[in-house]
C-alpha cells in the first residue's frame, strides 16, 4: 500500500467542535451533527467526504472510491455546497467537473470521487453504490429517504461505511431524526444502537460568526430562537402541536376509576404503524387522559385485536380509522376480521374530519387559567409522547390546517379519534355546556358518559 501524506488538517481548519464531530465519525457508522444554524455543519460535511476518500486510500489502498453529499433539492445543494467548492478546495487536492457535479481527487491521493447530489427522486439512485453517505439538512427529507440511501451505501473493500447528517431541527423527516439520535428510540427499529452517535453544533461554536448574529437570533420569536439557537429538538419551526411539554402533558400512571367513561382510538396500517390509544374522562376536572396504547408493525387484524383484547382493560368501545370498514377487494373488512377476535366490543368508524380533529387535539394541549391542560399521557404511553411533538405543518395549501401525513402520525390519528368519539357523542345544547341527547344515548346506550346526575357536564 502506498503511503500518502497531506496537509487535511490545515485545509480544512476543523474548530473545536468539528473537531469533536470528526473523532466521532471514527468511532461510529451513523454520525448527527448539528442541532442549531450556522455552527459550521454545511463545511464540516463536505471536509469530511474529503478526508473519507482519503481515508479509504490510505487505509485500503483503494482508488477511485465514490460518496455521496446529498441535498434535497439542486438550488440548496448549489447554495450550501458546489458555489464553495471553488474558494475553499485547493488546486492541488482535485478538480471540480461541473457537468457531472462532481470533485474528483487527483490521482496522486487516490483518484476518489466527491458525487454532488439532489434528493427530488430518490429513484435514481437505485443501484448506485457510495462508500459514504453524507446528508445536508436531513430533517428537510421524509424516513423513507433515510432508508432508501442506505440501501446504497456499500463498496467493495470499505469495511467501515459512513453514514453523515449535518441538521437543525424541525422539518418533515424531524420524527425520526429525533427519533433515532436525540431520544435514542429504537425500538421497531433493525440498528445497532452503539453504532450511532450525535454531536451538538451551536452557532456559538463558529468563531467566524459574527458577534451581531447573536443578537440577530435573539430577536427571534420563541420557536424558531429555541430551535436554531439552542438547538432545541422539543420546541421548533413548522412544529404542529407547539403546545406540547412533556413535563406538563405527562403524568405518572394510577388506576382508572371504574367511573370514568373510556374509549379506544385505533388506527391501523400493516407495513406502517397500527396503534390503539386507550382514553379515559375525568369529569370532575374536564380531563382526558391516556393511559395505555399499542403500537406494532406488520400485524394482520386478527393478531393486533388480539394484543387489544390481552390488555384486558374494561373499554369495549373502538373509535377507529374509517378505512379498516371498507371491503376493497375481499367480501371481509378490516373491522369484520377484527370482530371475530373481538366479539363483546363495539367497534365504530371514527369521525375523520382531520381539519376540525386537530382543532381539538389543540383545545385539549392548551392550558386553562391554572396552568393545566385538559389532556394528559401516561408516561409509559411512548410512542404517543414520543411522536405528537415532533409532527409539522403540511406544506400543501390545499389541506389547509393539516399535518404532514408522511411523518409518524398514527399515534396521533388513533389520539385524534378517541376525541372526535368523545365530542359526536355530546350535543351541544348552550354555549357553555354539553348534554348527552336522548336520541345519542339510543345510538349507543352503553356508552355510559353521564350517571343520574345531568349536572355533569363537558366543556369542550
Amino acid at each position: 500500500m502506498n503511503e500518502i501524506k497531506t496537509p487535511f488538517t490545515q485545509w480544512a481548519g476543523f474548530q473545536d467542535r468539528q473537531k469533536e464531530a470528526w473523532e466521532a465519525v471514527r468511532k461510529y457508522k451513523y454520525t448527527l451533527f448539528g442541532g442549531a444554524r450556522s455552527g459550521g455543519k454545511s463545511y464540516f460535511l463536505r471536509w469530511m467526504a474529503v478526508w473519507l476518500l482519503l481515508h479509504y486510500k490510505k487505509d485500503y489502498g483503494l482508488n477511485n472510491v465514490r460518496v455521496g453529499l446529498f441535498c434535497e433539492d439542486y438550488p440548496s445543494l448549489y447554495d450550501r455546497q458546489i458555489s464553495k467548492i471553488e474558494l475553499e478546495f485547493p488546486k492541488e487536492l482535485g478538480e471540480f467537473h461541473h457537468q457531472s457535479k462532481e470533485f474528483r481527487l487527483v490521482p496522486e491521493l487516490g483518484g476518489g470521487v466527491i458525487c454532488f447530489r439532489n434528493l427530488d427522486d430518490i429513484s435514481k439512485y437505485l443501484s448506485a453504490e457510495f462508500a459514504a453517505i453524507l446528508v445536508d439538512e436531513l430533517t428537510r427529507n421524509e424516513r423513507k429517504i433515510f432508508d432508501f440511501l442506505l440501501g446504497s451505501m456499500r463498496w467493495k473493500g470499505v469495511p467501515d461505511t459512513k453514514f453523515i447528517a449535518a441538521t437543525n431541527p424541525g422539518g418533515s423527516g424531524h420524527a425520526f431524526v429525533k427519533k433515532l439520535w436525540i431520544d435514542r428510540d429504537f425500538s421497531n427499529e433493525g440498528f445497532n444502537p452503539a453504532e450511532f452517535t450525535f454531536v451538538k453544533s451551536l452557532y456559538k461554536d463558529n468563531k467566524y460568526i459574527d458577534p451581531s448574529y447573536a443578537s440577530q437570533l435573539a430577536a427571534l420569536p420563541e420557536k424558531l430562537r429555541k430551535a436554531y439557537m439552542d438547538g432545541d429538538w422539543n420546541v421548533f419551526a413548522g412544529q404542529f402541536f407547539s403546545e406540547w411539554r412533556d413535563d406538563i402533558h405527562t403524568c405518572e400512571p394510577f388506576e382508572i376509576p371504574e367511573s370514568w367513561p373510556t374509549v379506544i382510538g385505533l388506527d391501523y396500517g400493516y407495513a406502517k404503524s397500527a396503534v390503539a390509544e386507550w382514553m379515559a374522562y375525568d369529569r370532575d376536572f374536564n380531563r382526558f387522559y391516556v393511559f395505555d396504547e399499542i403500537s406494532a408493525v406488520g400485524m394482520t387484524y386478527e393478531k393486533f385485536a388480539e394484543k387489544i383484547k390481552a390488555k384486558e382493560h374494561k373499554t369495549r368501545i373502538i373509535s377507529a380509522d374509517p378505512a379498516i370498514f371498507a371491503k376493497k377487494d375481499s367480501p371481509v373488512s378490516g373491522d369484520m376480521e377484527m370482530g371475530k377476535v373481538l366479539k363483546d366490543f363495539r367497534i365504530y368508524p371514527a369521525n375523520n374530519d382531520r381539519v376540525i380533529g386537530w382543532g381539538k387535539v389543540r383545545e385539549h394541549l392548551a392550558l386553562d387559567k391554572e396552568g393545566n391542560p385538559k389532556l394528559k399521557v401516561f408516561k409509559g404511553c411512548r410512542d404517543l409522547i414520543v411522536n405528537l411533538p415532533t409532527l409539522v405543518y403540511s406544506e400543501i395549501k390545499s389541506k389547509g390546517e393539516d399535518l404532514e401525513t408522511e411523518s409518524n402520525d398514527h399515534s396521533a390519528d388513533a389520539l385524534r379519534y378517541g376525541i372526535m368519539y368523545f365530542k359526536d357523542k355530546i350535543v351541544k345544547t348552550n354555549a357553555n355546556s354539553y348534554d348527552l341527547g336522548a336520541k345519542s344515548k339510543k345510538i349507543d346506550d352503553d356508552f355510559d358518559i353521564f350517571d343520574e346526575n345531568p349536572s355533569k357536564l363537558f366543556d369542550f
